[in-house]
This record gives structure tokens, C-alpha cells and sequence, in this order.
């Protein structure tokens, strides 16, 4: 990533890479943990199965978020911006209400990267 970059703009380069790197992962904890977090104490009741509950989905909501940005970098790889029919490639990406915000989401990241 930092190949095109002229050796004496290295240092703040690769600074502004790291900090660009520990934001996205404290944004991807905050909204794991949130969904988790949020599943928890809905379903608090439950007990054990709750834990589960609560993990499956945030696990699943990272798989379709890591699935989507694949698709886009394979797609963006091939020089095209990512369309519909790319995204009728990942089956059952979301079964809940959402899956047509969802995938607009993922279309409006795309031109943004």
C-alpha cells in the first residue's frame, strides 16, 4: 500500500496508515459489540442460549461484512464499479428486514473506496 509513495513521505505515510487501521478496528468492535450486546439483553431470559444468540450474530454479521468487502475488491480489481447480479452472488447475506438497505450499503461503500 505504501509502494507508491516517495521515500521522504514514508514515515507519515505509514503513520496515517496505522491510525486509518485502529479507527476501522474500533469501529468494527463498537458495532460487533452492539449487536452483541443489544441481542444479549433482549433475549436475557433465555440464559445460555442467549450467549449463543447474541454471538451468532455478531459473528454472522461480521462474515457477511468481510463477504462484501471481498466482493467489492474483486470487482473494483476488474476496474467495473460492483452492480446487483454481483450481489446475487452471496446467497442468504441477510435474512432479516434489512437486506435491501443492506445491499445498498454495500453498493454506496463500493463507490466510496
Amino acid at each position: 500500500m505504501l509502494a507508491g509513495v516517495d521515500n521522504a513521505e514514508t514515515g507519515s505515510a505509514s503513520g496515517t496508515l496505522t491510525a486509518a487501521q485502529q479507527v476501522g478496528n474500533a469501529i468494527g468492535v463498537s458495532v460487533l459489540g452492539t449487536i452483541f450486546f443489544s441481542v444479549l439483553d433482549s433475549r436475557i431470559s433465555e440464559g445460555p442460549a442467549a450467549f449463543r444468540a447474541a454471538a451468532f450474530l455478531a459473528l454472522a454479521a461480521a462474515a457477511v461484512l468481510a463477504a462484501a468487502a471481498a466482493l467489492v475488491r474483486e470487482v473494483q480489481a476488474q476496474g467495473r464499479q460492483i452492480t446487483q447480479a454481483d450481489l446475487d452472488g452471496i446467497r442468504n447475506i441477510c435474512r432479516c428486514g434489512t437486506y435491501v438497505r443492506l445491499r445498498e450499503a454495500i453498493i454506496a461503500g463500493a463507490k466510496n473506496m
